[in-house]
């Protein structure tokens, strides 16, 4: 269940506000009459309103995000991206053949288990009919492997689109084996409610919807799910706990009195062995190609049919044969037609002649697999578009085979990490660091945020010692105790380093996009975020400002804190706080503001998972450009209203940018622990027996390009389940 947040941050403003009011009336009852001019009476007064007034801001900025949005208009725009993502990945399954085979599949009646309306056959180019007849819209696609579920619940998926009227549901297609954080709950109220989550936590995920969007949508019963790889949950294996849990809470899910509408797929043996199947639906079972079937492909699809004449005769004279079986499924007649039509660019003649098939035709069906994959693999990686990197075949195929073993090892739902289980199809790239290890990368990332600030405590020893006493006010004090007064004013900034990568298992990546200011209400929300970020950023710059001098001017040896009465005003070091909170606060609150979501479109694909690190490291390089020129206005030009900049020593100018420039750095790499994170992963897998490209994230995007995988979303798979378990098996081509 979710937690109320609303509430808890209620309560912990409230306490902030009843803390700095205390702290400020017990330092104003223990100054002395008369030593400043400042009204303690006022700033009491003041206080408590300026916090009142900021705590309005922030529900007004909440009334703003609640508000009901206009579920129509947004069921619209995410449709058109769900097309659009959607025919690119059917461009991407289908290769250059372009037209998908028209598989038939039969009904699997079951009692108790069946929609009304459903008709015994169909195929490919009907399905969009016979869904349409379903009472209640409820659809299992079942399948061997490679049959073409997932083309098959594209292409109806896609017509769905086409044929969409304003209310209703839009189909959108989600990778069950994303669904990696499964309920312990078993009450029905909270199995129906697991399913409206993830629905939820994907829309806002792959197509950047807010959070209240993506709940209008789902509790308007606007979404079709199209559920891919039911199998894919436990690896196919025989338990399947994580699979029956779903069929449980897909049963439960509801929209109204019936049952909510849904579109599954999942291989034919791993769907009987769960023991029990959805209700209310109806479940087909795709054919294989038969050899007449084949043969008619291979004469509509190829060029020169003639080139292909000794297959086409062997499919004829024997229609059960190795041969026939090996190119039974669409996935790899496909493949099939698409190698053996490619030209070489340089002198246009066929590489491979399609009698080649007969050779592994020979030893059996699965031989003629292996062909088929091998060599696809092999033009893949030597062919019009090159790998990155300059690799080689067997290097591609090297690291292919260390993220499918990594996959392999993840399939069952065996590993898991703070109630995650690790997913057995997903590649998503920050969150691949469990590859190396389930706590190197994260010790790693701790032991360089203390590098960072020994390196910080270094450089105050280095430039401070010796000048102490000339622009701080210290008494003489040995190295032991400034170390401790650095240590403790890094120790805010360390402490936020190590629970965010620590404590944050899975920490969550920033999105950017483009402004998303058409009515009056974004206007408001955009104003009300920089307003709030910004003031909020200036008083904590001003609050931390004064606990770093409080802990720099101690009374004696002995570490407390303990601010002289007339420190601050005797100094002249108010203006600095101003100074502090202008220059600091008030650029990190305005980048917060922007990065809450006034940068965000109402509806936005995420298209290439390669943005979520890109956005990321950008939030981080904002944050720390924006600070990065107070950090050395502070430390290099003399403020004349400021005596404790103006008579500061060199030592000081030179202490104040470079440990800025460091502090700052260890902010923003706090600020995004999962593109710091993500980098640490890569530097682990530079040696061992791990090895992955340095710029993982082109190399995935060029194997999804070239059609070895495919986007689900914010993750990368294999483009077939078989290419996956294949590639998990053979270190070497």
């Amino acid at each position: 269940m979710e937690r109320n947040w609303g509430r808890g941050a209620g309560w912990l403003w409230a306490v902030l506000c009843a803390g700095c009011v205390a702290a400020l009336a017990i330092w104003l009852l223990n100054r002395e009459p008369g030593g400043d001019a400042l009204d303690g009476t006022g700033l009491l007064i003041a206080l408590p309103g300026l916090f009142v007034a900021l705590w309005s801001a922030y529900m007004a900025l909440s009334v703003l995000r609640i508000q009901a949005p206009d579920t129509t208009a947004l069921s619209a725009l995410l449709a058109r991206q769900v097309t659009l993502a959607e025919t690119r990945e059917r461009t991407r399954l289908l290769g250059d053949v372009g037209t998908p085979i028209d598989v038939r599949f039969t009904l699997r009646p079951a009692p108790a288990h069946n929609a009304a309306g459903a008709a015994p056959q169909g195929s490919l180019s009907e399905v969009i009919d016979y869904y349409r007849r379903l009472r209640p819209g409820r659809l299992v696609i079942t399948g061997a492997a490679g049959s073409g579920k997932t083309v098959l619940a594209i292409e109806l998926l896609l017509a769905l689109v086409e044929d969409r009227g304003p209310r209703d549901p839009v189909p959108v297609r989600m990778s069950l084996a994303s669904w990696t954080r499964m309920p312990t709950a078993t009450t029905s109220r909270d199995i129906g409610d697991a399913v409206r989550m993830w629905m939820r936590r994907h829309l806002m995920d792959t197509f950047q919807l807010s959070r209240a969007a993506a709940t209008a949508l789902v509790e308007d019963g606007l979404i079709l799910p199209v559920l891919d790889g039911l199998d894919e949950m436990d690896g196919g294996g025989g338990d399947a706990p994580r699979a029956r849990r779903a069929m449980r809470e897909l049963d439960a899910y509801r929209y109204g009195r019936p049952r909510a509408g849904m579109i599954l797929t999942s291989r034919s043996a791993a769907y009987d062995a769960l023991g029990t199947h959805a209700r209310d639906t109806a479940r087909v079972e795709i054919a294989p190609v038969s050899a007449a079937r084949a043969h008619a492909f291979i004469s509509t699809h190829t060029q020169d049919p003639a080139r292909w004449h000794d297959v086409l005769r062997e499919l004829d004279t024997a229609p059960a044969g190795p041969l026939a079986q090996g190119l039974s499924t669409p996935w790899r007649l496909t493949m099939a037609v698409t190698l053996y039509e490619q030209r070489d660019p340089a002198t246009g003649n066929h590489p491979h002649t399609p009698a080649d098939l007969l050779v592994p035709a020979r030893t059996g069906a699965e031989a003629v697999r292996d062909h088929l994959v091998d060599l696809f693999l092999h033009h893949a990686a030597t062919g019009h578009l090159p790998p990155p990197g300059r690799m080689t075949q067997p290097q591609v195929h090297a690291r292919l085979h260390v993220l499918a073993r990594h996959l392999e090892d993840n399939m069952g739902g065996t590993r898991v990490i703070q109630s995650r289980a690790l997913s057995g199809i997903d590649l998503i790239p920050h969150e691949l660091w469990p590859l190396v290890g389930n706590r190197r990368v994260r010790a790693a990332q701790v032991l360089l945020y203390l590098a960072i600030a020994a390196l910080v405590i270094a450089i105050g020893m280095r430039f401070l010692s010796s000048d102490v006493d000339h622009y701080m006010g210290f008494r003489d004090i040995p190295d032991r105790e400034l170390f401790i007064k650095l240590l403790a004013m890094l120790a805010p900034i360390l402490l936020f380093g190590v629970v965010q990568a620590w404590v944050r298992v899975w920490p969550s990546t920033h999105r950017l996009g483009p402004p998303s200011l058409r009515s009056p209400r974004d206007w408001g929300r955009a104003v009300t975020r920089l307003i709030s970020g910004a003031t909020t950023g200036f008083l904590i710059a001003v609050a931390v400002g004064s606990i770093i001098l409080s802990i720099i001017n101690v009374s004696d040896g002995n570490f407390h804190f303990e601010l002289d009465r007339y420190w601050l005003w005797e100094r002249n070091l108010a203006p600095m706080f101003v100074a502090v909170g202008v220059l600091f606060g008030i650029p990190a609150g305005f980048m917060f503001g922007l990065v809450g979501g006034v940068f965000r479109k109402e509806v936005s694909e995420v298209g290439d998972p390669r943005r979520l690190i890109r956005d990321d490291l950008l939030v981080a390089l904002i944050t720390v450009v924006l600070s990065l020129a107070p950090s050395f206005l502070l430390g290099f030009v003399s403020v004349p209203d400021i005596p404790v900049l103006r008579d500061a020593s060199f030592g000081y100018m030179l202490f104040v940018p470079l440990a800025g420039v460091l502090a700052l750095v260890t902010v923003g790499l706090a600020s995004v622990p999962a593109s710091v994170r993500y980098i640490v992963f890569l530097l682990f897998t530079r040696f061992g027996r791990h090895r992955l490209p340095w710029r993982l994230g082109r190399f995935l995007h060029w194997a999804t390009q070239v059609g070895i995988m495919r986007t689900a979303g914010t993750a990368y798979q294999f483009r077939h389940r078989e290419l996956q378990d294949w590639l998990a098996h053979r270190p070497a081509p």
